[in-house]
């Protein structure tokens, strides 16, 4: 009974390490970047990607034509995912799917990328504000009182 209780609480240790790294690495646009690698979380599909998956994308300062990207798209202040070929690269800002976008835009390329399917819905669910909340923060909390209960009562009784 020990050992299944502290695999899960190892389990729990490191969903909340992933979850809260994940949340405080967030850019502008409600996206994960880490260095130059980019978590990106579908909540739709896109291409040969399904949705729910998490995908590691490698994200670079300079895009050429031919190279399939993943981009926002921002609509009521908020990014829209989508996938699209550089047809070409003028100005310093490449035209996808007939369209200008500016760099700032761009996620990465689909080269080298990871795809770990079903992480991202996983993700999703533990990134939520009251799911963090529950299974995050209140946990933690309640340790932490009850950690500073058992000291002050270990205090009181040496006195």
């Amino acid at each position: 009974m020990k050992k299944i209780f502290k695999i899960l609480i190892a389990i729990y240790i490191i969903v909340a390490i992933i979850t809260t790294i994940s949340l405080f690495t967030y850019n502008q646009y409600n996206v994960s970047q880490i260095g130059n690698k980019v978590l990106l979380k579908l909540d739709k599909e896109v291409s040969n990607y399904k949705k729910g998956n998490l995908l590691i994308i490698n994200s670079k300062d300079n895009y050429v034509a031919g190279e399939n990207v993943f981009y926002c798209e921002i609509e009521n202040k908020k990014c829209n995912i989508n996938y699209g070929n550089i047809i070409t690269v003028m100005g310093g800002d490449p035209t996808i799917n007939n369209e200008s976008i500016s760099k700032k835009l761009i996620l990465g390329t689909d080269t080298n990328i990871k795809v770990i399917p079903f992480l991202g819905s996983i993700m999703y669910i533990f990134e939520s504000r009251w799911i963090y909340l529950f299974f995050i923060v209140l946990p933690v909390l309640v340790a932490f009182i009850y950690e500073a209960y058992t000291i002050s009562k270990e205090v009181k009784k040496k006195k």
